[in-house]
């Protein structure tokens, strides 16, 4: 693979893979705020995974997401290092949100492909237990995570 990737799927507008994680970082500063600028950045098939969840498709994504920041409405994550080998961008990332009345951060590290230049796939490898755990600490924590498997 090369480093012309597509930085915006609605424009086309093209650019590094240094690039596209500078704007991968921006988004996660404020996800709640930039999920438009997030979804651009990915095909409309893309395929998210993580080890609580998988969808397909931009659409399918968008309410993914949506259902995660109305549990945790202040998540953000901080980029710490990024990769390019072998085809595969990873980039190590710490994420953070209130969870039962407590800030919980989480180490979380995005396998993301490329195919033409653009991402159509999203790993993201982390241990679910440690926000799980959050979660069931005390009724607040129990009310986010019904309102996370809820989707409302």
């Amino acid at each position: 693979m090369n480093d012309d990737v597509v930085l915006n799927t609605k424009t086309g507008e093209r650019g590094t893979i240094a690039a596209w994680v500078d704007l991968f970082a921006q988004v996660w500063q404020q996800p709640k705020e930039r999920l438009d600028r997030m979804l651009a950045l990915l095909d409309e098939q893309v395929a998210l995974e993580s080890p609580m969840q998988r969808v397909v498709g931009r659409a399918a994504a968008r309410q993914d997401y949506l259902r995660i920041l109305r549990a945790l409405p202040d998540l953000t994550g901080v980029l710490n290092s990024w990769e390019h080998r072998n085809g595969y961008l990873f980039i190590d990332m710490s994420l953070e949100a209130s969870i039962g009345g407590r800030m919980v951060k989480w180490p979380s590290i995005d396998r993301i492909r490329f195919r033409d230049g653009i991402a159509v796939e999203r790993v993201a490898y982390y241990d679910p237990q440690p926000v799980h755990r959050a979660f069931m600490r005390n009724p607040k924590g129990w009310s986010q995570y019904a309102r996370l498997q809820a989707g409302v």
